[in-house]
């Protein structure tokens, strides 16, 4: 904050963690840290309920919420039987394709194919609306991660997502710096050659963050990120969902009980073993046919953690929403 960015990348406090690394076996030299260069990326976007959304591109799971969404227009209600089994089906389906083409590398990636409306209508009609779908996948890791929106009087507003990935990341501090550095390269990349986020160097780790900003017009309606892991486009998509569908304030559409797709070991939540849980609220009616229709339901788990701020379209009031499931609370200055 006092010295800038260069203090990092050029100067003692970079040194210091090279320095550290390179004492334990680590790779890491000045020359990375001095070459690398923050990119300024253009959001992607689509509509959902008559807004316009923007997201993250590829190498963050902006993609992978943005085309849960569309599959999801006409959907039932949110807590039916029918809407949550479309929901969990279209989140596999979409996770299926992040795990298909989403990296942070610099790779050709179809976009605008998957996040189409097209798209969406083919991956929907994939969706037996009685019947859990059969998917192989790859096993998936626990991560940990922080996230904050915040708007101001003037119509900015950020949804700023960060993560040391695990909890305590690599849960190791850099030498005197008092840093903790992150495991990303441990799930941001694919030990695979022959897959499409396979490591390598001077490319970037890919991500699971999803924050989004939400207008009606080209006024703001909703700035939202969540922490969780690969939880997190799926709270992210059921906030959203219910902001627009329900007319729940945000603090409501936060708190409101979620149902998440997860399995622990692996690149995506998705394979014939993935687990189905539902929180406390949920229709018992809405999981007795869920169980019904073949999905493997077991004891709420990891919840995500969604922070928003929200603006009213016609007063211009402001409204924030903390989740209660973890560390955080909503302020107005």
């Amino acid at each position: 904050a006092l010295h800038g960015p260069d203090l990092l990348y050029k100067g003692e406090l970079g040194a210091e963690i090279v320095s550290f690394l390179r004492e334990r076996g680590g790779i890491l030299s000045a020359e990375d840290l001095a070459n690398f260069q923050v990119r300024w990326r253009e959001p992607i976007e689509t509509t959902c309920q008559g807004h316009r959304l923007y997201g993250m591109p590829p190498g963050s799971c902006g993609m992978t919420l943005f085309q849960t969404l569309n599959i999801m227009e006409g959907a039932a209600p949110p807590y039916t039987p029918e809407w949550a089994h479309r929901w969990v089906e279209a989140m596999k389906l979409a996770f299926l394709d992040d795990d298909r083409y989403n990296t942070g590398k610099d790779v050709p990636i179809p976009v605008e194919r998957v996040i189409s409306a097209g798209y969406a209508a083919a991956q929907r009609a994939r969706i037996d609306p009685r019947r859990v779908a059969a998917f192989p996948g790859p096993p998936l890791g626990t991560v940990g991660t922080t996230s904050l929106a915040a708007a101001d009087r003037w119509g900015n507003a950020v949804a700023f997502t960060q993560s040391l990935v695990s909890g305590f990341g690599s849960g190791v501090v850099a030498g005197n710096t008092g840093l903790l550095l992150n495991n990303g390269h441990r799930y941001g990349f694919v030990l695979d050659p022959k897959h499409v986020n396979s490591l390598q160097g001077g490319q970037r780790a890919k991500g699971v963050m999803s924050p989004t900003l939400v207008f009606r017009g080209d006024r703001l309606r909703l700035a939202v990120g969540a922490a969780g892991g690969y939880t997190i486009p799926q709270t992210v998509g059921q906030v959203i969902t219910r902001f627009l569908t329900q007319g729940l304030d945000i603090q409501q559409a936060i708190a409101a009980p979620r149902i998440l797709l997860n399995r622990s070991g692996g690149r995506v939540p998705v394979g014939n073993e993935a687990l189905l849980y539902t929180e406390a609220g949920f229709p018992e009616k809405t999981r007795s046919e869920l169980a019904a229709m073949g999905h493997r339901l077991v004891a709420p788990g990891n919840g995500g953690g969604v922070q928003g701020v929200a603006i009213d379209p016609e007063s211009g009031a402001f409204s924030a929403g903390s989740d209660p499931r973890r560390d955080g609370h909503a302020m107005a200055w």
